[in-house]
């Protein structure tokens, strides 16, 4: 038993697995391109919590820097160490008679908290 198929059937046919074929090839290519792209925000991603690293230890050196700047600066005006003090945010203050000499932060005028 034999089935007779007409040339158009089979042009077409031939047709629709040729675009199947360029579809497969384009979303394979669509793929791949994703694929790099999901690895590049990888990279990225590494990259910015690189730079985060470096950001954090600059400003711990920067803040460093500066504390020592005022230390030295406190002492050139006659400050002497043994009468410092060093108290966290949020700390309360000694009695200004019991320490001869402190750096103490100020609020802005016009700020509340």
């Amino acid at each position: 038993m034999f089935r007779i198929i007409r040339t158009r059937t089979l042009t077409a046919r031939a047709a629709e697995l040729d675009t199947l074929r360029q579809q497969a090839t384009q979303a394979q290519d669509a793929a791949t391109r994703a694929l790099a792209s999901a690895a590049e925000a990888e990279k990225a991603t590494d990259h910015t919590a690189e730079l985060r690293a470096v950001i954090q230890q600059v400003t711990r050196e920067r803040d460093d820097a500066r504390a020592e700047r005022d230390q030295e600066h406190a002492e050139a005006e006659g400050a002497p160490r043994s009468g410092w003090t060093s108290l966290g945010p949020g700390a309360a203050m000694p009695p200004a008679a019991e320490v001869p000499w402190r750096i103490q932060p100020l609020p802005l005028g016009g700020v509340q908290k």
